[in-house]
């Protein structure tokens, strides 16, 4: 049997962990079976593989998304995103794709399967200090696909694009002993429920640090995924959160700092900044960035 190699980079946000593979590397049509076999032991593990590309489109970068649990490419990964930020300063994913980085920010177009996500790298010396990710393209995927007030076993709650978003506090009131913050049994059982036929944000307004809120991300809780941050779903909880009057602003900018990271459970010890600006009480541009995002590995996968 012949023995292949790909180039690899592993990071993670705030727990949610990425793979970052180079795309022309693997053989077409087997990106998704071969991120199958990466998320799980005994490999190296994550919840998430970008597939990276030379532009088409007039970007820098082409990303096809593979997710754990997931038979096709899934529109976006906004985790993906920031650690890409990060490979591109520690590692030579860079020079890779020809890519310039200039201080203080660097500036990076991707193309996706939602359009054109820009991201902004700030750096000094060569180390990078945040990145943002301008999330207009999924916002207005969002949008497309459908914002409205639903009912989920009892539970009022947001079906935002492909998601379904959830404020604990409307959980507790139909099921009383549910408890987020060490997920226990009622809790698993209810939520595993809820999110059979969408991935599912929980958050509410009750943070424990600095935070306007807290969340979690349990896209799918029989094979234990779980993520603790999220960057769409930090973005589609902030439109639920405008769309439910959790935010008073109809007009003009809005920041929210969202609890997250640490364990899968209610909130966390990082924070994720979500930024967005109102028209007529729709959101019409956001971005975001996470506290803490780290490059953990670098190297060949054999598979």
């Amino acid at each position: 049997m012949t023995i292949k190699t790909i180039n690899f980079v592993k990071g993670h946000m705030g727990g949610n962990e990425i793979i970052l593979l180079y795309g022309d590397q693997v053989p077409k049509g087997e990106e998704i079976k071969l991120a199958q076999k990466l998320f799980n032991p005994p490999h190296i593990r994550g919840d998430e593989a970008g597939f990276f590309y030379k532009p088409e489109k007039g970007g820098d970068l082409k990303v096809k998304i593979a997710e754990i649990g997931e038979p096709m490419f899934i529109p976006m990964c906004g985790g993906l995103t920031q650690v890409l930020g990060y490979a591109l300063f520690e590692t030579d994913f860079s020079e890779h794709f020809g890519l310039k980085l200039k201080e203080p920010t660097t500036k990076i177009v991707l193309e996706t399967d939602v359009g054109f996500i820009p991201l902004e790298i700030e750096n000094v010396a060569g180390k990078v200090k945040r990145v943002w990710t301008y999330m207009k393209a999924y916002v207005d995927y969002c949008y497309k696909l459908g914002v409205q007030p639903v009912k989920v076993l009892g539970v009022e709650a947001m079906k935002v694009g492909n998601y379904l978003v959830v404020n604990g506090d409307d959980v507790k009131k139909v099921y009383h002993d549910v408890d987020f913050e060490e997920m226990n049994e009622s809790a698993m059982q209810i939520l595993t429920k809820m999110s059979s036929d969408f991935g599912l944000c929980l958050y509410d307004l009750h943070p424990e640090h600095c935070g306007d809120a807290r969340a979690v991300f349990p896209w799918d809780i029989p094979i234990g995924h779980i993520e603790p941050s999220c960057g769409t779903g930090t973005t589609v909880i902030g439109i639920a959160m405008v769309e439910r009057g959790e935010i008073k602003v109809k007009e003009g900018s809005v920041k929210i700092l969202i609890e997250c990271g640490g364990k899968p459970t209610l909130g966390g010890p990082n924070i994720a900044e979500f930024r967005a600006t109102i028209k007529n009480g729709k959101i019409i541009d956001a971005k975001f960035c996470h506290n803490l995002v780290e490059i953990l590995a670098a190297g060949k996968i054999y598979y």
